[in-house]
Order: C-alpha cells, then sequence, then structure tokens
C-alpha cells in the first residue's frame, strides 16, 4: 500500500537539497561577483582613458581654431583669435638658476614674440630681482613696454601668456579697467614685501592705456604639448634661462 504524500517532509527534503546546493555554487558566484567588480573598474579606467583623450583632442581643436598666426607685415609677431579680434600675442617668463660652487641665485627673463623675430628678448635681471615672481613679473613689463614699439596704432588688443600663475593673478589685476591701485589683498601683499615688483606694476599700469583690450592667460610650463601656447612658452623659458647663463658665466669670468 502506497505511503500517503507527506508535503512537509517534502518541502524539508527540498529546502536540504538547495542548502547543499548553494553551498556548492556559492564560489562560482563569489567568483562572478569579483569578475564583475574588476570588469567595472577596468570599464571605469578605459572611460577615464578615453575622457583624456577626447579632452586633449578639444585643447587642440581650440588651439587649432584660435591658433596663432604669423604677420609679417608687422615683423614676425604673432596673433591669437579670440571671441572674434586679434590680439597681439606675447610669451613671458621668468627664470632662476642656482651657482653650484657659489650658491648665489640669478635670475633673468624672457620675452617672445614670434618665431626669427628681431623682438625675441632675454634679459638678465639685476640684485634688486630676488624672487620668480619678481622676475616673471619684469618679463611682462617689458612685453608691455617693447610691444608699443613693435606694432602700429592699428593694433589695438594684447595676449600675455605666461606659466606662473601668482604673476598671472596680479597682472589680470592690474590691467582691469576696475583697477585703482593697491587696494587688492593680492597686490598690497606683494608690493609690501616686494619694490620690484611695484617698479613692474607702476610700468604696467602706465602702459595699459595704449591698449583696448588686454587678456593674461596661463599656460602650463614642461607640459611638452605641441599647441601653440605651450610652444611660445618654451621659447620664452629658453631666453630666460639663456640670460640667467650669460649673467652666470659674467660673474664667473670677472672673479
Amino acid at each position: 500500500m502506497a505511503q500517503p504524500f507527506d508535503a512537509e517532509a517534502s518541502l524539508q527534503d527540498r529546502e536540504a537539497k538547495l542548502r547543499e546546493s548553494r553551498a556548492l555554487f556559492e564560489p562560482l558566484h563569489s567568483i562572478l561577483n569579483l569578475s564583475d567588480a574588476k570588469i567595472r573598474s577596468t570599464l571605469d579606467a578605459l572611460l577615464a582613458h578615453n575622457n583624456e583623450i577626447r579632452s586633449e583632442i578639444n585643447h587642440r581643436m581650440y588651439a587649432m581654431a584660435e591658433s596663432s598666426v604669423v604677420d609679417p607685415s608687422n615683423s614676425g609677431v604673432q596673433f591669437t583669435l579670440l571671441d572674434g579680434h586679434h590680439f597681439l600675442t606675447v610669451y613671458t617668463d621668468g627664470s632662476c638658476m642656482k651657482h653650484p660652487l657659489t650658491s648665489i641665485n640669478y635670475f633673468g627673463c624672457g620675452v617672445f614674440f614670434g618665431v626669427n623675430s628681431p623682438h625675441n628678448t632675454g634679459i638678465t635681471l639685476d640684485d634688486s630681482v630676488n624672487n620668480i615672481t619678481s622676475a616673471e613679473m619684469n618679463a611682462i613689463m617689458i612685453a608691455f613696454t617693447k610691444a608699443p614699439q613693435i606694432v602700429d596704432g592699428s593694433v589695438t588688443n594684447l595676449l600675455i601668456v605666461a606659466d606662473n600663475m601668482a604673476a598671472v593673478r596680479l597682472t589680470k589685476i592690474i590691467t582691469s579697467h576696475s583697477y585703482s591701485g593697491s587696494n587688492s589683498l593680492l597686490t598690497a601683499t606683494l608690493l609690501s614685501n616686494d619694490p620690484s615688483i611695484r617698479k613692474t606694476i607702476d610700468t604696467i599700469v602706465q602702459c595699459r592705456p595704449r591698449w583696448k583690450s588686454v587678456r593674461v592667460e596661463h599656460v602650463h610650463s614642461h607640459s611638452g604639448r605641441l599647441d601653440i601656447h605651450s610652444r611660445g612658452n618654451q621659447a620664452a623659458d629658453a631666453l630666460a634661462t639663456a640670460a640667467c647663463k650669460a649673467n652666470w658665466i659674467s660673474d664667473d669670468i670677472n672673479l
């Protein structure tokens, strides 16, 4: 005679077998979960890498769209198209080198107007300059004083490109139409500590009315990029470094 069906015993047996199978297959689930995590991590890294490439493409695309061009009618200087207007473009840089024997710091600055331009300048700086911000500001000051001598009055917009953020911020402040003296915290701090920077500020402020519009842009130094501003910065850096070395060699000869 057949035994009556025991529903409760059957359910218990099923649950027991499920526990056994779960114990058997759970490691596979763990492996798959770990694999999912690695795939997501790899995908995130690949997406981040693609975004970096995309950013660099956009950077170069806009650099080409707003690229500097050499104007042969203006002694080989460069112009950058910004917001539909052409800006005379000047690259500036300051440099410092420590003599390995005397430990004396030598400062120089470079101003680059364009490839093979006769107006490109490297200047050795005297003892009144004792920090890199002052060297950078001297380079910007020279750009402001030389630029009007190079182009005619029809050129009314000026773009300064530098790699020192303090100098960029300060120049933006003192060339703004709202600037009314050393009322900003940054300007007041620098002026109180460095007379050589005061001199550069006074000169730049005097030169400012010559230009309808002045832009100041920051560029990363030694970036290895090939866009026009990075190459211009490299050229200004080479001029500044050569000026430092010239000052260094001159002192060595006089020892």
